[in-house]
């Protein structure tokens, strides 16, 4: 209706607003490049070329903008999971 607010819709999940960590196992070059498009994650080599990408992420909405950059990178994504371990 005119004047009223528009309503956004329910995020999924379970309603809080606290972020959700992520493990991402992606296979290709490592380097400065890699280190500094992801600073926001930990990134730890784990040899055969793959790398683990580990961190809390705000919401969905940020871990698409990290895939985005791990596509932009020629990144391959091997596995990816949300953990409950920090």
């Amino acid at each position: 209706m005119p004047g009223e607010a528009a309503q956004q819709p329910a995020a999924a999940g379970n309603g809080d607003d606290v972020s959700e960590r992520y493990e991402i196992v992606v296979s290709g070059a490592d380097g400065p490049l890699v280190r500094a498009a992801f600073d926001e994650l930990e990134v730890q080599p784990l040899g055969d070329g793959r790398l683990l990408l580990a961190g809390e992420l705000a919401d969905q909405a940020a871990l698409h903008g990290v895939l985005h950059r791990m596509q932009g990178l020629g990144l391959v994504i091997v596995e990816l999971h949300q953990t409950t371990d920090p």
